[in-house]
């Protein structure tokens, strides 16, 4: 499953990259924003961490509002094993 839709996010939008987890998501935390950033696509920065079943991701993400919904544009991550 996790191939065919990164295959097919792949084929959709040849330019970008696509990020898929084959692990469930257990919660998302931590998460402080900066303030929106106006211009021709607002954006805004964030830093959150994503508990996976046997990692934390700890991200800094700039996401950008297109089409009235925020995407993640570019981001940063790290991952520990969780204990």
């Amino acid at each position: 499953m996790v191939f065919a839709i990164s295959a097919q996010a792949a084929e959709e939008d040849p330019g970008t990259l696509t990020m898929v987890s084959s692990q469930r998501i257990l919660g998302v935390s931590d998460v402080i924003c900066d303030e929106v950033q106006p211009g021709e696509l607002p954006t805004i920065m964030c830093k959150f961490t994503v508990r996976y079943w046997s990692t934390n991701s700890y991200l800094v993400a700039r996401l950008v509002k297109k089409d009235g919904a925020w995407e993640i544009d570019k981001s940063l991550q790290v991952n520990r094993k969780r204990r």
